[in-house]
């Protein structure tokens, strides 16, 4: 009968980075992304009768705009060069399997499973299914066919 490895049993090839770089790098990049958020929220957030700015309502030039950081620091930052801020800091990247370069499409789609992964189970999902395979891959790697991987 066979047995499960315990997850410290398992062995990664030696090109993928440990889990800790990911969520760290992943830390990073949401972090420039809240404090842009909170920018915008100042420039286009509705003011309350007492003078105060809601964080809660934004128009939608603000929204707008938070959508084209999210883009620019994300998908198009990783289709253009492999990494985000974080992934840069933390000497990470993304390539597809056979690592030839990612392209924006693939980032895309890539980043359109943030929404499940982060913005509604706030990581878990992500950690929960790039724990359960050797290459660390989170549900957005799986379907884009992509893999982050040390850089050199």
């Amino acid at each position: 009968m066979r047995q499960m490895k315990n997850l410290s049993e398992r062995r990664q090839p030696e090109y993928v980075p440990d889990l800790r770089f990911r969520i760290f790098a992943v830390i990073i990049d949401w972090f420039i992304l809240g404090l842009l958020f909170i920018a915008f929220t100042f420039i286009f957030g509705t003011k309350e009768s007492d003078g105060t700015i809601s964080f809660w309502s934004m128009n939608a030039t603000g929204g707008f705009c938070v959508f084209i950081a999210w883009l620019l620091l994300f998908p198009v930052a990783e289709g253009l060069t492999g990494r985000t801020v974080g992934k840069r800091l933390m000497r990470i990247r993304v390539v597809r399997l056979d690592f030839a370069p990612i392209a924006i499409g693939n980032a895309l789609l890539r980043h359109f499973f943030d929404i499940i992964e982060f913005g509604i189970f706030f990581g878990a999902i992500a950690i929960i299914t790039a724990s359960s395979n050797n290459y660390y891959r989170r549900l957005g790697d799986l379907f884009a066919m992509t893999i982050v991987i040390k850089d050199e």
